[in-house]
């Protein structure tokens, strides 16, 4: 059995079970090395090895396109609705242009 990486955790395991702890130290170090440690896939402090495959430049370019597709729809529909908003609550066209100005601001609460 091949023990690089092998980490004294490990010890006091069975064979089976020494196996699959090396092989996650082997995985942990492959990912704190410096290539891999700025492209690790999740959020905060939690990047689980189950998300890893996803942290590939494509995957990052869908997501942020289909982010800027929703923030758009977003802002086309608010756009839309403002004059409906307008008649209803008898606001001055003044009015709704500062909430439309401030439309970015409202969806980052």
């Amino acid at each position: 059995m091949d023990n690089k990486g092998y980490s004294g955790s490990c010890d006091g395991l069975s064979a089976t079970q020494k196996k699959d702890c090396v092989k996650e130290v082997q995985v942990e170090k492959k990912y704190e090395s410096e290539p891999y440690n700025r492209y690790l896939c999740g959020i905060g402090g939690f990047y689980p090895n189950c998300l890893q495959r996803y942290a590939t430049r494509k995957v990052y370019v869908l997501i942020y396109s289909l982010l800027g597709l929703v923030q758009a729809m977003y802002f086309a529909y608010f756009v839309a609705v403002s004059t409906t908003i307008e008649r209803q609550f008898k606001l001055r066209s003044q009015i709704t242009g500062i909430l439309v100005s401030f439309c970015p601001y409202f969806q980052a609460i």
